[in-house]
């Protein structure tokens, strides 16, 4: 019960009653049970986990299979150091390629993947639904962020190009200030209509000229509002065919940056997945909520910015949840009828390259079209939508309502595990 007691809550599970710690007289105090000692140690090791694999930044584990593969999963970058490819003070990047820290946010892509220039700017206040504050930058020499040089802003550097590196489409105000004194220069407000130069210099590039302003400078500096956030950005990279997967491929690092592994009590053990719709709300099945009315809401940890089943990136965030919505017609009648819910995050996250919104369909869109293919995305593998009519033929026993979807094949051969079975 110490152990799992959230999940009997969530499923609606009970422990047998010939379990009673009462009916064992083990011990003399009544709130101690057979195995007491065990889940004790248990518990102990939990707060000092022995690592079966690599670990980094201190406290993290990870498969030694992620280790010199190209992709950064540690902050420490200690597992993609040392590498028999590399020299000593290089990390590997993939694809038989080395850098030094040097290179990162540099403005010059030397990955394959292009890893080494992403996240290099942000906004200050906020970096969500949509973006506010000063534009900054990242320095890699000092390890901090810094407002970034505007010199030629409205000029040579277009808002909506820094507005689109940040995945937003569309530029609501912007204001050029001088970074000590605050002097006004430039005020420019509801311009995502107007068309802006674009940044075409031969002899800097944007990163470096956001860069080139010194420290102890009165320089410009820009405050931005942007919005209308691209969602459903994917990023793809060919890896090998998964022989976990029916006929998909084992998920790359990246690929899916609004997926979200739902971790229940207080070990935070993963029993559910949901997607980020926006950068409050988690989108997730109701059977993943179950009886919440008598669950302690701090029991729940949403982690975001998951890159793979066993890593989560360092650049995740794990948030705690503030409310839980679930459908008020789930399971009504018919069995896991309107299976859908919301987790509303106690806080709102942060936007980056392994964390985005999916997108949600149109308001006005009723139904899916059969043969749409659809992604089964922690094993991503494509499934075909399949008529409703067509689904009650090969689900006899099961009552398919119009609050489910029916996608898979008659036949099997790809689906999302070793058991050929129709999605719903």
């Amino acid at each position: 019960m110490r152990r799992c007691g959230f999940f009997f809550d969530v499923f609606g599970l009970s422990l047998p009653e010939y379990l009673n710690c009462k009916l064992f007289k083990d011990f003399e105090s009544p709130e101690d049970c057979v195995g007491f000692e065990q889940v004790r140690e248990i518990m102990i090791a939990h707060t000092n986990p022995k690592c079966e694999g690599f670990q980094c930044d201190h406290n993290r584990c990870i498969p030694d299979d992620y280790v010199c593969d190209g992709h950064l999963d540690c902050m420490d970058q200690m597992d993609e150091a040392n590498c028999e490819k590399c020299a000593k003070d290089e990390i590997y990047c993939g694809r038989e390629k080395c850098i030094s820290s040097k290179h990162i946010c540099d403005g010059i892509g030397d990955c394959p993947y292009g890893q080494d220039e992403r996240n290099c700017i942000r906004l200050s206040e906020r970096n969500g639904d949509f973006g506010k504050g000063v534009l900054e930058v990242y320095h890699i020499s000092s390890h901090e962020w810094s407002p970034a040089c505007v010199k030629n802003w409205d000029r040579a550097i277009s808002p909506m190009t820094v507005c689109s590196m940040l995945g937003y489409n569309s530029v609501n105000a912007t204001n050029v200030i001088t970074q000590k004194t605050h002097r006004p220069l430039l005020t420019s407000v509801n311009i995502s209509d107007n068309v802006w130069k674009m940044y075409a210099k031969e002899r800097s590039n944007l990163i470096q000229e956001l860069s080139s302003c010194q420290p102890d400078e009165d320089y410009p500096i820009a405050e931005l509002t942007c919005s209308n956030y691209e969602c459903g950005k994917v990023r793809k990279v060919k890896d090998k065919t998964s022989t976990r997967i029916v006929g998909g491929f084992q998920v790359s690092p990246g690929s899916w940056p609004f997926l979200a592994a739902i971790l229940g009590g207080p070990e935070r053990i993963f029993y559910c997945a949901g997607v980020l719709i926006s950068d409050q709300w988690i989108l997730t099945a109701s059977h993943c909520i179950g009886n919440h009315t008598v669950i302690d809401l701090d029991d729940w940890t949403i982690q975001l910015g998951v890159t793979r089943r066993n890593s989560f990136t360092y650049s995740g965030q794990k948030i705690k949840v503030k409310a839980v919505i679930p459908h008020p017609l789930y399971n009504v009648g018919v069995a896991h009828d309107n299976d859908i819910a919301l987790f509303q995050l106690s806080t709102r996250v942060a936007f980056h390259e392994h964390l985005l919104p999916v997108c949600l369909p149109p308001t006005n869109m009723k139904q899916l079209k059969a043969e749409s293919l659809c992604m089964v995305i922690v094993n991503e593998v494509q499934v075909p939508v399949i008529r409703r009519q067509q689904c009650e033929e090969w689900l006899e026993n099961y009552t398919v309502s119009d609050g489910m979807i029916c996608a898979g094949y008659e036949d099997g051969g790809k689906d999302a595990c070793q058991v050929n079975q129709v999605i719903t």
